[in-house]
């Protein structure tokens, strides 16, 4: 697959090294190849398939999406958006550890990006819902932003404690302190997320007032 994007060298170089014969060209596909760690390749190749999945889907939503009025359009592209997210939402049920956390907050994101695009042609009740996205953003940005500073603060307090070894404990109080303190802000952000749960489920939750939000305008999306 990759051998068609090797250089070639064509008649007029024959001179310095004359044509690249297709033998030629699979020995430097195979000489890429081998260059590549196995792990590497495979990871190279499924990204070229979800590329070629992908574009086959995006061809296949404007497709669908010719000739509908704008609401149509929304609908085709936040169903996915939604189902993402209520799969996120649902993984945090077993465990709120600070990964899900993230993707909980990345699939928002994107019911977000999706509300903001069209909140001209849906329902001024779209922007309320934004607002309320943003906020549920943050919260979880923090908590990620906290955790991560507070994984490096360990790490340095760690090093420093193993490099000393057999010596004079190193005075780390202000860098314990610190961690204290971040421990502490995620705790309560946390807790803010917690309080905003509610509004999170059906049969009131986020998701089902989006799925409810009806065009303002009957417009065709251009």
């Amino acid at each position: 697959m990759l051998a068609r994007f090797l250089p070639r060298v064509g008649a007029t170089d024959a001179g310095r090294a004359g044509p690249l014969s297709a033998r030629r060209r699979a020995a430097r596909y195979e000489a890429l190849r081998a260059d590549l760690r196995a792990a590497r390749w495979r990871r190279l190749r499924e990204r070229l398939r979800r590329l070629a999945r992908n574009d086959k889907q995006l061809w296949q939503t404007r497709k669908r999406a010719a000739g509908h009025t704008s609401i149509d359009l929304f609908a085709v592209v936040m169903q996915p958006c939604l189902r993402e997210f209520e799969a996120r939402r649902d993984k945090l049920l077993e465990s709120m550890r600070a990964r899900r956390l993230h993707q909980f907050r990345v699939a928002g994101k994107r019911v977000r990006y999706v509300l903001e695009f069209f909140a001209p042609f849906i329902n001024p009740a779209g922007k309320r819902l934004i607002r309320q996205m943003t906020r549920l953003q943050d919260c979880l940005g923090d908590i990620h932003d906290l955790e991560i500073l507070g994984a490096e603060l360990e790490a340095i307090r760690y090093a420093a404690l193993l490099a000393s070894a057999g010596s004079e404990r190193p005075r780390l109080t202000g860098v314990g302190h610190l961690i204290n303190r971040i421990a502490s802000s995620e705790k309560q952000l946390r807790q803010q997320f917690r309080a905003m749960w509610p509004d999170l489920h059906p049969p009131s939750g986020v998701v089902e007032k989006i799925r409810a939000l009806p065009a303002a305008r009957g417009r065709k999306a251009r």
